[in-house]
């Protein structure tokens, strides 16, 4: 069986990185919001980086794992920030959904770890 979600986890600079590759929909949401979570518990300086720019399609159930993601981290002061490539599919699914102005996002990881 192929594999749709690919995600890793790393440290960049300070903060803590989720990349994530492929497609977040009904079956892969979940594997998405339990790393999301872990990465918001585990991290020591109060960002986690969401990087979707390999994502290549985001579903309904994938933009509520990442308002999960956004209040969970919220309730331990801990701030998520989404890359989002310009013209990419996660983008797209954001700015369909109104949700460019809820989630702090970036085009680049570089703009998102600087900020």
């Amino acid at each position: 069986m192929k594999q749709l979600l690919h995600i890793v986890v790393d440290h960049v600079l300070a903060a803590r990185v989720v990349s994530v590759g492929g497609e977040i929909d009904l079956n892969t949401a979940g594997q998405l919001d339990k790393v999301v979570v872990a990465a918001i518990n585990e991290t020591t300086v109060g960002v986690v980086v969401l990087d979707l720019t390999g994502v290549t399609f985001l579903s309904s159930n994938g933009i509520s794992a990442l308002l999960q993601g956004k209040a969970h981290g919220a309730s331990v002061g801990v701030e998520l920030r989404v890359v989002v490539a310009t013209g990419g599919a996660a983008r797209r699914s954001l700015e369909i959904t109104g949700l460019t102005d809820l989630l702090a996002n970036y085009s680049t990881l570089s703009a998102a770890l600087a900020s």
